[in-house]
């Protein structure tokens, strides 16, 4: 369970503003760790290729879980960035990142200007109203944990996360992203889905413990794991 407060990262989008296919999402998205995939059986329908909204707004709550605090990421969370992509085994199975400009961000981050990139990229993201990113932190004491989030807000979403190594171990993760996905089936998601490279092990266990299942589906190299968001709402919390 969680507990849901309004936030002031919010962010109005214009009337008849299309969202972007996820043709044009992949295209922008060059990290495997947040890539996207076509996959025609889905994303042809009418309502995943483009959906025209009217004064709608998108919200970003700050969800509150037994230890944590997921808080949109922002600027203020630079330097957990940069504890977190200083490392090579939180960047091994991400691949290149490009910033939101196209350009190729340095990772292992080597400064904040190269991690600071990486939050610029999803505020971009949130912006134009396709995805976003959370920070999650340790209510208690503040400490930036990792971040979590959405490639895609259709009614089939991918979720992405990555977390600074001091913190594995801790179940934290998986508390996040029960929070995660809880809010966004509340939010009318449907299918929940990750892409997985088949070595990363640890990412792997946790999509199994949300009730996620493997499918026969890859996308340069990422294994696609999916659920449908009822299904996840009765898998027992481990």
């Amino acid at each position: 369970m969680f507990t849901v407060s309004e936030s002031n990262a919010y962010l109005s989008v214009d009337e008849h503003r299309y969202c972007i296919t996820r043709w044009v999402i992949k295209q922008s998205l060059l990290f495997k760790g947040f890539a996207l995939i076509d996959q025609q059986s889905h994303y042809d329908s009418p309502s995943a290729k483009l959906c025209c909204m009217k004064e709608s707004t998108l919200r970003i709550p700050t969800l509150t879980t037994t230890r944590l605090r997921l808080e949109p990421l922002s600027m203020s969370h630079s330097q957990g960035m940069f504890q977190t992509w200083r490392h090579d085994a939180v960047q091994e199975f991400s691949g290149p990142a490009k910033d939101e400009y196209g350009n190729t961000i340095q990772l292992p981050a080597r400064t904040h200007h190269d991690s600071d990139r990486l939050i610029q990229f999803w505020i971009k993201a949130a912006k134009d109203g396709w995805g976003f990113r959370w920070a999650i932190l340790i209510e208690e004491s503040d400490e930036f944990v990792g971040h979590i989030g959405f490639n895609s807000l259709t009614e089939c979403c991918e979720i992405a996360y990555h977390m600074n190594p001091v913190f594995w171990g801790k179940g934290l993760m998986t508390e996040a992203a029960q929070a995660a996905l809880e809010w966004r089936s509340s939010e009318g998601a449907t299918e929940i889905e990750a892409f997985i490279d088949p070595q990363n092990s640890g990412s792997i266990a946790l999509a199994l413990r949300l009730g996620m299942e493997a499918t026969d589906t890859f996308s340069e190299g990422a294994q696609r794991y999916r659920a449908c968001c009822d299904m996840l709402a009765a898998s027992p919390e481990k």
